[in-house]
């Protein structure tokens, strides 16, 4: 028998996360500005959707909402010196960067708008609405954000293609006898590409003060990270180039999970617009003369408007709830879908069919009764109306 002998890396691999002990020893003023930090990122890219919406931003507007957190907390340490370059999605690498530049890393979070911070703000969108006063003079736009003065290398279009420059000026800072050193984003489908690792042998092999931030969000595009690759732990990638891999918890993987975030957040919003149109649907002067009778107007809202619209709302709202129930027998057999998948031509033609006839026949079971329930209370909410008409 062989003997096998187990192999450990030459860099250091480990996983950090927070704990009590660190918030209680927490600097204060280093969080309300980093507070802030979020508050003005968040508020600048809802903005930016919004113009968008409106068609004012020509080009696209790559969102960083939800992504804050990670530029905030990398870069509110660094000094101007310090550069960062990033993806296409990269609005909030930029401005935690630019933000920082400007106050010196502090920020009071009752004065956050300061005569710098407008400036910044101004120049930022103005870039991305493709305007002169832009730092690029309006020729960038949102995936081309640069400003050298700050440290902030420029983000790029390229899927993986700022990481290659990251390294140069990472090079570079080393040969000039400095101690800055390069941070460089990428997402998730980045981590799979040639020159992203080409850049990891080389800064390993030179000795760059260059850090790799990975911003995992699970999806390039509609692929995900466990179709890309086999190893969906990305910090890996560094083990093999004898550089130290660190991973931050704290960003759920379970599929079910986010299946349940989206559910939750959709039939909200479908719900909300119901009551919503039910509220709206009660002639006003019902209100008017609750007020006649001495009511409020919180008053009347709640004992006169709100009863009337709940009860014209529960048929929409049953509505709804037949739809949370079939998209929730539907997310609880994705598995299957990922059986057609990864299943090749002779897998296929032995495929097992069952469970899809199951899970029609689960669709019949649950729709059918509550349609036939959601139109007989239709009907009778109708003779009703009918009969306090006459």
């Amino acid at each position: 028998m062989p003997r096998e002998k187990r192999l450990h890396p030459a860099a250091e691999w480990v996983e950090l996360s927070t704990t009590a002990a660190d918030w209680k020893a927490a600097d204060p003023g280093l969080l309300a500005t980093m507070l802030g930090q979020l508050h003005l990122i968040r508020a600048f890219e809802e903005t930016v959707l919004e113009l968008a919406g409106e068609g004012l931003v020509h080009g696209p507007a790559h969102s960083s909402i939800g992504q804050e957190g990670g530029a905030v907390g990398s870069i509110v340490s660094l000094r101007s010196a310090d550069a960062v370059n990033g993806s296409h999605r990269g609005h909030h690498q930029f401005l935690a960067k630019a933000i920082t530049h400007v106050t010196k890393g502090v920020l009071d979070p009752a004065d956050l708008v300061t005569p710098e911070v407008q400036t910044v703000l101004q120049r930022t969108l103005a870039e991305i609405l493709g305007l002169a006063q832009g730092y690029c003079s309006g020729r960038g736009g949102s995936m081309h954000l640069q400003w050298f003065e700050a440290g902030a290398l420029g983000t790029n279009a390229i899927v993986g293609g700022g990481v290659p420059m990251a390294a140069g000026n990472a090079w570079a800072q080393k040969h000039s006898g400095t101690d800055d050193l390069t941070v460089t984003y990428f997402g998730d489908g980045a981590a799979n590409i040639g020159s992203v690792l080409e850049s990891l042998n080389l800064t390993s092999a030179w000795s760059l003060p260059l850090c790799f931030f990975i911003e995992n969000n699970r999806y390039a595009v509609s692929t995900t990270v466990e179709e890309a690759t086999g190893e969906p732990r990305l910090s890996a990638r560094a083990l093999g180039f004898g550089i130290a891999g660190l991973g931050i918890p704290g960003v759920p993987n379970d599929p079910f999970f986010w299946a349940a975030v989206s559910l939750t957040l959709v039939y909200t919003a479908y719900v909300s617009e119901v009551y919503r149109a039910g509220i709206e649907s009660i002639h006003p002067s019902q209100a008017a003369a609750a007020r006649s009778l001495g009511l409020t107007q919180a008053q009347a809202l709640r004992y006169v408007v709100i009863p009337q619209a709940v009860r014209r709302v529960i048929p929409p709202l049953l509505n709804d709830f037949i739809g949370l129930q079939k998209d929730t027998v539907l997310v609880s057999y994705l598995g299957l879908v990922e059986a057609f998948r990864t299943a090749n031509i002779e897998q296929q033609s032995i495929f097992n069919y069952t469970p899809y006839l199951a899970l029609s026949v689960i669709f019949l079971v649950i729709t059918l009764p509550l349609t036939r329930l959601t139109d007989y209370l239709v009907a009778r909410d109708r003779r009703r109306f009918l009969a306090g008409a006459r």
